[in-house]
């Protein structure tokens, strides 16, 4: 017969011991373990003060009423392991703003979707403009009439007005977003003002003058004094940058009407744009919508919901210490949150880091929906901003993907698991770009370009840059050749350091690739070069096949990159690799090695946020399992997570690495193994030890 001590139940007890008798507190552990409905022990517990631990979930009391009245469903209250009755939220919430918190990887992206995809099939459809960073809202075009637009598909001209907006009152409005995002003080913008008037003066009853115009008045212009030459030099050089990277998107007299755009669900993608022009061309659509609502007199109930994933890009905390925002005053873009909600907006914001989120941001949303968050400060600023108790507060680190702690005016917190929305993520730029060749031919018909001419007709393709002989042969071997570094693929290509620089800095300015660091052994990170979206367009508009990077782009570069390194060095020292290696019922591992007739399977976790349930269902097949973090504070975090959650039998065959640590390990393995030596296998770090 099994003696309750077997059962596990001794860790409960131990806890209960701490209020009551020994022999009450194992009594109570042992019924606890055999009872199955757990939920009035467990409210009887919570009165005394004792929390399970190994009750999985947090306990916090769920909200009164039955169910909700909200149209917007947001997923089944929880209360322990158990679901309740629905929870949602009014069209109302919505105006008065929702932002959502949470590490990433925790299920953001999948909430904003099931909230936008109900706001569709309302009674009274209600469309959204969405900023989109990462490409994760496009392959929606499948099952949704989403208009998706890349960024390079925009026309807009920067000195239009909307309807109703006189000429003055915009061009106040231009020079204060460029004064506010390129950090232009009151000189600076006063001088800009001086010349968008004379233009206007120019064309007026002719037509709206354009970016170029403006900055070939500017440049034409000899300053005599120094303080002017200065203010002149401050305006021609960002409007200059302006149209280098924006190029044919602002060379039009009158661009996409954004009036129509708000008669669709639209996405705009903006990856791969630098980030000053990104968070331009956001924040002029969102004045050209707030000022159209304002003059039209838009007020009322909601008819539009404008969506920021990665809203810290915008809604940043230190940007009010900048000396531009002490002289100036409060930017444009933080009034939004404050007011538009009067014009019939509202916002749904995303985020992970909510401690460096706007004041502006956390004031001025109704509804807050917190998932898992693992670093302190952001889940003091979010304790501070719902007001939450320490059980609260501890809960949000115990949060699972697509569980949530919600608060709302007139209910306490209380915790909610949402739904999943399966998404097959493969929608390429090809596919992209067919779907959306009639709604691109439909706006480019309201488009008016600066020339009326056969060659200057906008096309519906994206624009394909041209590069010089260095810059397109760099971008030629980084697809070729991944995974190489930048000293590396310099010396492959017999380039110069100057020439090298140069080819580098044309591809970083034109969006075809993005420069990142990873650490791959004690020094510092090695510099590689990745692709971009518009660099794979250009690689395929010029005849290339980019199959590797379509491989690479399912998880991200580093990611990769680990897997990579790790298996070919297992394959020289001779044993087998395999990356991406299926185990069958849906199991799949980033690396499996077979050493000596056992099998080793690898995981690489970037994040604290590791799925151990996917993890654990392969480890029946497997001899050992290593988990490379991408530094030691995820892998105590992991280590953290493992010891919680992991039987200690299992524990056994686990083994947690910081990846540079375990690569640096394996070189010295490789080296070794050709000498003759195979005791410097790879040491491992057992996750209890």
């Amino acid at each position: 017969m099994t003696s309750w001590k077997d059962t596990g139940v001794s860790e409960i007890a131990e806890q209960l011991n701490a209020i009551f008798p020994k022999e009450v507190a194992e009594r109570l552990a042992f019924v606890y373990m055999l009872d199955d409905d757990k939920d009035e022990l467990n409210e009887f517990l919570n009165l005394s003060g004792i929390r399970i631990s190994m009750f999985k979930k947090p306990f916090i009391p769920p909200p009164y009423s039955e169910e909700s009245s909200g149209e917007i469903i947001l997923g089944n209250v929880m209360k322990g392991d158990q679901e309740l009755h629905r929870f949602g939220i009014s069209l109302e919430d919505v105006n008065r703003h929702v932002a959502i918190f949470s590490s990433t990887g925790m299920g953001k992206t999948t909430l904003i979707i099931n909230i936008l995809l109900q706001l569709l099939n309302h009674q009274d459809p209600i469309y959204f403009l969405a900023t989109d960073w990462k490409r994760d809202l496009r392959h929606l075009i499948r099952r949704h009439p989403l208009w998706v637009l890349t960024w390079e598909w925009l026309r807009m001209n920067i000195l239009q007005p909307p309807k109703g907006v006189s000429t003055k009152q915009w061009m106040m409005v231009v020079a204060d977003l460029f004064s506010h995002v390129f950090g232009w003080f009151h000189a600076s913008e006063n001088y800009l003002l001086e010349f968008m008037d004379q233009l206007y003066k120019k064309h007026e009853g002719q037509g709206y003058p354009t970016l170029q115009e403006l900055f070939d008045l500017i440049d034409k212009t000899e300053e005599k004094s120094r303080r002017y030459s200065e203010y002149r030099d401050v305006v021609r050089n960002r409007l200059a940058s302006m149209l280098i990277v924006l190029e044919d998107i602002v060379d039009c007299r009158i661009g996409f009407p954004i009036e129509e755009l708000l008669n669709h669900p639209v996405v705009i993608e903006l990856d791969g744009l630098r980030r000053d022009e990104a968070n331009f061309l956001v924040e002029f659509i969102l004045a050209y919508i707030f000022t159209y609502r304002i003059a039209n007199g838009h007020r009322g109930h909601l008819r539009h919901v404008l969506v920021f994933d990665e809203a810290t890009r915008l809604f940043y905390k230190k940007r009010q210490y900048r000396e531009t925002t002490i002289e100036l005053g409060m930017p444009f873009i933080e009034t939004v949150p404050q007011i538009i909600r009067d014009y019939s907006e509202g916002i749904i914001f995303a985020l992970q880091e909510p401690d460096i989120a706007s004041h502006s941001l956390m004031a001025n949303s109704n509804v807050k929906i917190v998932g898992f968050l693992g670093e302190g400060t952001d889940i003091d600023a979010i304790a501070r901003s719902l007001d939450l108790n320490d059980e609260e507060r501890s809960a949000i680190t115990k949060l699972e993907c697509g569980e949530w702690l919600v608060k709302k005016p007139g209910t306490k917190p209380f915790l909610l698991r949402s739904p999943d929305y399966r998404l097959e993520k493969d929608v390429t730029d090809e596919e992209l770009e067919e779907r959306m060749r009639p709604v691109l031919s439909k706006l480019n018909e309201m488009v008016v370009p600066v020339r009326k001419s056969p060659e200057r007709a906008i096309s519906t393709k994206p624009i394909i840059p041209r590069l010089s002989g260095d810059a397109e042969g760099l971008l030629f071997n980084v697809n070729v050749h991944p995974f190489k570094g930048l000293s590396n693929r310099y010396k492959m290509l017999g380039l110069s350091g100057r020439k090298a620089e140069a080819a580098k800095n044309e591809l970083l300015r034109k969006g075809l690739v993005e420069e990142v660091g990873v650490v791959l052994g004690s020094h510092r990170p090695v510099k590689f070069l990745v692709i971009s979206g518009p660099g794979l367009e250009y690689l395929r508009n010029t005849g290339r096949q980019t199959g590797l990077w379509d491989y690479i782009g399912h998880v991200s570069f580093e990611h990769r990159l680990y897997q990579v390194l790790v298996a070919y060095s297992f394959r020289n020292a001779g044993h087998q690799a395999y990356v991406e290696k299926d185990l069958g019922d849906g199991r799949r591992l980033d690396i499996l090695v077979v050493r000596d007739e056992r099998k080793i399977g690898i995981e690489v976790e970037l994040n604290p946020n590791i799925d151990l349930r996917k993890i654990l269902k392969s480890m029946k097949d497997l001899d050992e399992l290593e988990i490379l973090c991408k530094d030691k504070n995820v892998l105590e975090k992991v280590r953290d997570t493992v010891e919680r959650v992991v039987y200690p039998s299992l524990r056994k065959k686990m083994r947690l690495h910081v990846a540079n640590e375990y690569l640096a390990k394996l070189r010295r393995y490789l080296k070794a193994r050709k000498d003759g030596n195979e005791s410097n296998y790879p040491k491992q770090r057992d996750p209890s030890s």
